[in-house]
Parts: C-alpha cells; sequence; structure tokens
C-alpha cells in the first residue's frame, strides 16, 4: 500500500503568531509563515476551528514562528485545543519547536493527535541555520519528554538543511529509530528567495536517495516525503519509491503512473501525511 497526500483547504496551516518569528532562521527567514491563517489569540483559534469544521475540512496544522529559544509559544492555546477537540472532529497536528515539560504535558493533555517535530543531528547545523544555543542532546530531552507523557510523534528529518551539505542527518536517523515511533517524514531543503540560502544549489539525487534509502532501513516504521521539496526534479520520486518509502506528498503523475505499472495499490488522502502516524 503507498499513501499519496494531498492537504489542501481539508487541512490548512494556522500560525499562532502570523507572520512574526523571532529566528528568521536561514533557510527560512519567516517565508513559510506567509502562506498560514494567521490565529493570534485563542479565541480566533476557535472561531477559525469552528469555521473550517463547518466547511468540511479534516483538521489544521497548527504552528507558528519561535521564539528566541525555539519555541513555537502554544502553550497559551492548550484551553482552547482542548475545547476544540472537545467540541469539533477536526484533527490536529502541531509543530512544537523545543516546548518545555510542562508545556508538552499540558498540550497531550489538551488532545493534540500528533506532534510533528523537527530533528537535527548535528550541533554546528543548530547554530548556524537555527541560531540557536543548543545541542542534539536538547532533540533527545525533546522526543524523551514526549514519549513521557504519551505524546504521538512525527519526526521530520530535512535533508540539506545545512546549506545544501549532508552534516548530520545520518545521526538524525539513528536517533528517531531508538524510540517506538510509526511515521518519519523526509523533506528536502528548498533554496528558498529572500534567505540566505536562495543561492544554494539544490541537494544532489545521490546525496537526497542515499540518506533516504539508509532511512527506509534503519527506521522501522514508515518512511514518507513530505510536502517541503523541490517539486521540479521529479525524476527523483520513483527513485524514492523505490528505495522503500510508503507515502508522498503531492506526487507527480508520473510517479503515480509507475506505482499503478507495479501493481502498487495507491490509497489518497486529503489531509496532512504526519497523521500516519495514528494510521491515516
Amino acid at each position: 500500500m503507498f499513501h499519496a497526500y494531498y492537504p489542501g483547504t481539508s487541512f490548512p496551516s494556522v500560525s499562532v503568531t502570523g507572520t512574526a518569528c523571532s529566528l528568521n532562521c536561514k533557510h527560512c527567514n519567516a517565508h513559510y509563515l506567509e502562506g498560514m491563517h494567521p490565529a493570534p489569540t485563542p479565541e480566533k483559534l476557535i472561531d477559525f476551528a469552528v469555521k473550517l469544521e463547518k466547511s468540511g475540512a479534516k483538521g489544521f496544522l497548527l504552528s507558528g514562528g519561535s521564539d528566541m529559544d525555539g519555541v513555537v509559544p502554544l502553550g497559551p492555546y492548550a484551553g482552547a485545543i482542548k475545547r476544540i477537540k472537545e467540541e469539533t472532529k477536526l484533527i490536529i497536528n502541531a509543530h512544537i519547536g523545543f516546548a518545555g515539560r510542562e508545556e508538552i504535558k499540558e498540550l497531550v493533555s489538551a488532545g493534540i493527535d500528533v506532534f510533528s517535530v523537527d530533528i537535527v543531528g548535528d550541533d554546528s547545523t543548530i547554530k548556524r541555520v537555527y541560531g540557536l544555543d543548543r545541542t542534539v542532546t536538547h532533540y533527545i530531552s525533546l522526543l524523551n519528554d514526549l514519549e513521557e507523557f504519551g505524546a504521538v510523534v512525527a519526526p521530520h528529518i530535512t535533508a540539506g538543511l545545512d546549506f545544501g551539505e549532508i552534516k548530520g542527518e545520518y545521526n538524525a536517523v539513528d536517533m528517531i529509530s531508538g524510540y517506538n515511533l510509526q511515521t518519519l517524514v523526509f523533506l528536502s531543503l528548498i533554496p528558498t528567495r529572500g534567505t540566505a540560502m536562495e543561492q544554494v544549489p539544490p541537494l544532489s539525487e545521490k546525496d537526497f536517495l542515499s540518506v533516504l534509502k539508509y532511512a527506509t532501513e534503519r527506521f522501522m516504521g514508515d518512511v514518507l516525503v513530505g510536502c517541503m521539496r523541490p517539486r521540479h526534479r521529479k525524476e527523483w520520486e520513483i527513485k524514492a519509491v523505490e528505495s522503500g518509502i510508503r507515502g508522498m506528498v503531492i506526487p507527480a503523475a508520473s510517479t503515480l503512473a509507475f506505482l499503478r505499472d507495479t501493481g502498487m495499490e495507491v490509497k489518497t488522502h486529503d489531509h496532512c501525511c504526519a497523521l500516519r502516524a495514528i494510521g491515516l
């Protein structure tokens, strides 16, 4: 079974900070916040969720810009999240950054369905790209806290995050493989206009597929290719399928044709690929 994901309007992204981010990381510079629906207060998040369910949507990604410690400030929204989960059928996938233990406990209790967590396996990359005084051990602590409080986690690894170079990606796979997780989402650096990486060459096919293949062999759950990747390099997709991935966000028509020709059953979903962590 191969899973094809098409989130679209059925599973939009929401930012609790609007377009603001204190870090302005080298690969993003808050660019991707511009395409998210703003929810600057818990009340506005509730209003958005009520309207979203009435439209027939499945749920939403709850995210936002980070503070100077790398935390997406979702703590003040725990009450609103709890109310949304009690009064609607919406599924919530939350991007939390380096949330602390008490905040994680509160957000799990509020009912968040899936926690999407970016994992970086190299200390110098964390400093150079995010500008954070953090180390790989902080990611391990984050995963430990999430596991302790019973969170469902969909870790994300961005291949080529460090200015298009492979640095800690293999180590990140090893870190994740030590936990009982069902889903790993792989992304690839997009050299984005207006960022410090605008002129960085896209990651080579060889490097991307090498890390991806390592993940499919090392990680016991489903490895997926997510939405954040250069879309013009469609020849990668078929090779990614051949490497053993189990799903992809918005696969090219040529990839779907290849899957059909090989006799692979394809199941389509109108929501975020991270929900594979809860069997969707």
